[in-house]
């Protein structure tokens, strides 16, 4: 394998580690309205987390092929 390659691979899925975080962290929010102290609203972590979990296995599906 090229090192480049194992590289990209490594930092999507760093990146769809990162979304899924934002995901969990949203829905936890979003659970507990309470004690809110965040800058951006539970939807929006949610969908930055999908953005991000898509966008990146698409283009480790893409480095595949």
């Amino acid at each position: 394998m090229d090192s480049h390659f194992l590289a990209g691979v490594v930092i999507n899925l760093i990146l769809v580690c990162l979304g899924g975080y934002l995901v969990m962290r949203g829905k936890a929010l979003k659970s507990n309205l309470t004690n809110q102290k965040t800058m951006v609203s539970p939807n929006a972590l949610i969908v930055i987390g999908v953005l991000l979990i898509i966008i990146n296995v698409l283009q480790i599906i893409g480095f595949a092929q």
